[in-house]
């Protein structure tokens, strides 16, 4: 465990967090792995604030999609010494742990499951506001799309989690980048058909 914690955790944070949202991950520096109980946490810290000409990220929007992919990475390596694969019915596992969150279809690609964990989980710390609603979760050109009502909180919680969106695999869950021919998908190179 304490190699991939050392290596394979931390390059799967960098390389997700440079899919999602491109040069500006290069502020973002691991600092270490702690175990928590929600699973291995990626700590990191920023090097500076973005360079508005170079992204449309705030500082305060960096920082939530850096927190969302060491929460990521946290759910899909919890209580395991290698990435949880995607459960079969990942679909009704949502619902069921998540029922406030996910009383709507998912249209979405089963790599997601663990992406749409963190989000639900997130979002639940300190509980939901009475008027929360899920309206759709679904893919569209590639990236996560969460549609609901809440708070500014739980906003920015899924906007983080649909920028990192952009750099998680729609199939298997492991680091990906967009794709683009035909039909936008977020895949890994194992599951893009032009790379086989």
């Amino acid at each position: 465990m304490e190699l991939l914690v050392a290596r394979v955790i931390p390059a799967e944070f960098q390389a997700i967090l440079k899919a999602s949202i491109a040069e500006t991950a290069s502020l973002v520096r691991v600092t270490g792995v702690l175990p928590t109980p929600q699973g291995p946490r990626v700590q990191w810290e920023l090097s500076g604030p973005p360079d508005p000409a170079d992204t449309k990220l705030t500082e305060a929007e960096l920082r939530d999609v850096a927190e969302a992919a060491s929460r990521y990475l946290a759910v899909r390596w919890r209580d395991s010494a290698e990435p949880w694969p995607v459960p079969p019915q990942h679909w009704d596992i949502l619902s069921k742990l998540h029922p406030r969150i996910y009383d709507v279809s998912i249209e979405t690609g089963p790599g997601w499951h663990w992406l749409l964990v963190m989000t639900a989980e997130w979002m639940s710390e300190g509980g939901l506001p009475s008027n929360f609603k899920t309206a759709q979760v679904k893919e569209k050109f590639g990236g996560l799309r969460f549609y609901h009502d809440g708070t500014r909180r739980t906003l920015r919680i899924a906007r983080a989690a649909e920028q990192l969106s952009f750099g998680v695999c729609e199939i298997c869950g492991t680091p990906g980048r967009l794709r683009k021919g035909g039909w936008t998908r977020t895949l890994c190179d194992e599951h893009d058909p032009k790379q086989r």
